[in-house]
């Protein structure tokens, strides 16, 4: 019984790696939302994107979640599976973009399963 309940609270690790040309020497942060009503983030992890633009990131996961990726003032969403492994390219905000608040970044899949709710 103790196994079990140990078991319920073990989370998963998920990978996101990828490219992020244009963005080398920059800070990719990973948040989720703690709720939606106060739209509180929840950091689940950071790394530094390289010289050559590439970046690696294990984030620990309960369930499937939307999670934003930050980096500087621009912000990207995805949705993130337990035990997943995600390799995504970062492209940077569309030049043509007016927003006071934030930028968006627009995210896209090399690979993606079939069923994947990205």
């Amino acid at each position: 019984m103790l196994l079990f309940l140990l078991w319920g609270k073990v989370q998963a690790q998920v990978t996101i790696s990828g490219k992020a040309k244009g963005y080398e020497g920059k800070e990719l942060v990973c948040t989720r939302y703690l709720d939606y009503m106060s739209f509180e983030l929840n950091e689940l992890g950071r790394t530094t994107i390289d010289k050559n633009g590439a970046f690696s990131l294990t984030v620990p996961l309960m369930h499937t979640t939307q999670v934003q990726l930050h980096i500087g003032g621009a912000q990207g969403l995805m949705y993130a599976d337990p035990f997943g492994n995600y390799s995504i390219i970062v492209n940077k905000p569309d030049s043509s973009q007016k927003n006071a608040y934030r930028q968006n970044i627009r995210i896209d899949f090399d690979t993606l399963p079939t069923y994947d709710i990205n």
